[in-house]
Formats: structure tokens, sequence, C-alpha cells
């Protein structure tokens, strides 16, 4: 996420318990970039305290995150939908009643045979995942920017490969 506000030229300045924001403009539209600071099974925390602090609705919530079930820098946008089991993404949609905000998937991939997810996904990445993990932080920024300036279709058909 460092990189995405550095990309889109926001301060991560305004520090509170919960998360880690800023607010600046992407794609000439005005937005808040913020990475939480809690525990991902409590994602929600992160996200309330912001919606309180900015007064938006959750169409306006975009949520960036690791995905298991994608390979390693995927990348898929969606709205709306299920949690793929993903505690963070269940935490909010229970928290606040809705499954319809939109999420920018990246994939980290899955863990090998033995390994417990739980130390999979707080490890670092392979030096061969890297590049691929690397492209994939690009690509949701772009998602994320056209989400923003066009809507889901938009980023759904420049980030989703064909076939």
């Amino acid at each position: 996420m460092a990189r995405i506000a550095d990309r889109w030229g926001i301060s991560l300045s305004d520090r509170k318990d919960t998360y880690i924001g800023g607010q600046g403009q992407v794609a000439g539209e005005p937005a808040y970039l913020a990475i939480s600071q809690v525990y991902m099974n409590t994602s929600s925390q992160a996200v309330r305290g912001l919606w309180a602090r900015l007064g938006r609705q959750m169409d306006n919530l975009v949520v960036v995150h690791d995905d298991l079930d994608l390979p390693a820098g995927r990348v898929r946008v969606k709205d709306e939908g299920g949690d793929g089991g993903h505690r963070g993404i269940r935490d909010i949609a229970q928290s606040f009643g809705t499954r319809a905000f939109a999420r920018v998937r990246v994939g980290i991939g899955r863990p090998p045979e033995g390994e417990a997810v739980r130390d999979y996904v707080l490890k670092r990445f392979t030096p061969e995942e890297r590049p691929h993990v690397a492209d994939g932080v690009e690509r949701a920024a772009d998602a994320a920017e056209t989400l923003l300036k066009e809507g889901l279709l938009a980023a759904q058909n420049r980030v989703h490969p064909l076939g």
C-alpha cells in the first residue's frame, strides 16, 4: 500500500489507532487511502473509524486485499458477493450489514503442502514471487484508479485476462 500511496502522491500522515491514511486525488477524484493497523479478522474496526471520520457511504469503499485463491500477482475486481473465505472481508460485511462494496483482490497464491495458511500469509515473498506481486500491486492501483474514474465494468475489462 505504501507503493500505491507513493504512486498517487498521497502522504500517509494521518495516524489513528486503527489505520494510517492520507487524503489526495486519484484519477482526478478526491480519495482517502488508508492502511489498516488492526488484525485482518477485525478489519471493520479500521473501516468504521475511517467512515466515521469521512462520513462516506459504503458504495464509495474500495477494499484492496490479498487472495490465496489467485496466483501470486493476479488481480481481480468485483463488487458485492461473498467473502471467498477472507476473514477481513467477512468482518467488514458483517459489521456494516452489507456486501455491497468493491474489492480489488491481489493474488498471493496458496501455501505449499503442509504449511499453515497463517504462517504462509505472514511470511515474506520468495525472490521468485516478488516480481509477480510487484506487478500485481501496480495492476491493483490501476484497477482502483479505473474504479474511481470509470466504474466497475471498465476496471474488470482492463484487469481481467481474456479467456
